[in-house]
């Protein structure tokens, strides 16, 4: 009897321990204990988007976000952009406008260059041919002071401009062999004048441009 019992409590006890082994085994292991809180402040939420802006009218709402508060600084936020917009602009119409006063000043060199080719007006006495008409009509005989009104009376009716005119007697200035009374001594390098010599006067027309 007493064999049969001591049996049965061993088996008993293997068969236990056998549960506790393989119940033990199967188990995961406990969690860590959660750290200790941290001092530092959290982080920071990420900056919002920005507002995506269409070119707008100068210091006008651009985007549907305008109303809102203004976003963080790395946006700029609208009105920054429109300024920004707005400067650019003005710089590109000052460069175009500086780049056409230097395209101009090129323009105006090449024709002065050209000009500088002078004429012998004794040669050359009437460059302007279709001057030369109406200054041999207005021209006044023995009239100096009269036929240089009347000279650019007629010129300023004929052809709309500003004209330096001036009138003499022949004999003032050398005689009347030539065009160009022989004591005058003229050199151009433009072809806007005309020399006409008439009735005993000497006339010479000069345009002006400004």
């Amino acid at each position: 009897m007493f064999p049969s019992s001591s049996m049965a409590f061993g088996i008993l006890f293997l068969h236990s321990s056998l549960i506790v082994i393989i119940t033990g085994c199967g188990l995961p292991p406990a969690p860590a204990p959660p750290p200790a809180p941290c001092c530092a402040p959290p982080a920071p939420p990420p900056p919002p988007p920005c507002c995506p802006c269409p070119p707008p009218a100068p210091m006008q709402s651009c985007c549907p976000c305008a109303a809102a508060p203004p976003p963080s600084s790395h946006c700029g936020g609208c009105m920054f952009g429109a300024r920004r917009r707005m400067y650019s602009s003005a710089s590109l119409r000052k460069y175009w406008r500086s780049k056409r006063e230097i395209d101009m000043m090129k323009v105006n060199e090449a024709i002065a260059t050209q000009k500088l080719q002078y004429i012998n007006v004794t040669e050359v006495p009437c460059p302007r041919a279709e001057w030369y008409s109406p200054m041999r009509k207005a021209m006044i005989s023995g009239n100096p002071s009269a036929s240089v009104q009347s000279i650019q009376a007629k010129l300023l009716h004929e052809h709309d401009s500003k004209f330096l005119v001036m009138c003499a007697r022949h004999e003032q200035f050398g005689g009347e062999s030539v065009v160009i009374p022989s004591a005058l001594q003229i050199n151009s390098s433009g072809v806007d004048f005309c020399n006409v010599n008439e009735q005993s006067i000497w006339c010479q027309a000069v345009g002006i441009i400004s």
